[in-house]
C-alpha cells in the first residue's frame, strides 16, 4: 500500500516540474533570434583564426613525422 502512493506522487511533480522549463525556453528563443547573428559571426571568425592557427601549426608537425617515417 505505500508504494503505491508514492508512485502517484511521483508523476504529479513531473508533470508540475515541465512546467517551470517550458517557460525558461519559451523566454530564450525570444532573445536567441537577436543573439544568433552575434554568435554566427564570432564563432565564423572563431573557425578562422583558430583553422588558420592549427593548420599551419598542426599541419606541418604530422606533415613532417610522416615523411621522416616514410623516408626512414
Amino acid at each position: 500500500s505505500t508504494p503505491s502512493p508514492q508512485a502517484q506522487q511521483l508523476p504529479h511533480h513531473d508533470s508540475s516540474s515541465p512546467l517551470h522549463p517550458t517557460a525558461s525556453t519559451e523566454t530564450i528563443p525570444t532573445a536567441t533570434p537577436t543573439e544568433i547573428p552575434t554568435l554566427r559571426q564570432y564563432s565564423r571568425r572563431a573557425i578562422r583564426i583558430s583553422q588558420s592557427k592549427a593548420l599551419p601549426t598542426a599541419a606541418d608537425e604530422p606533415a613532417s613525422l610522416l615523411r621522416d617515417d616514410i623516408q626512414g
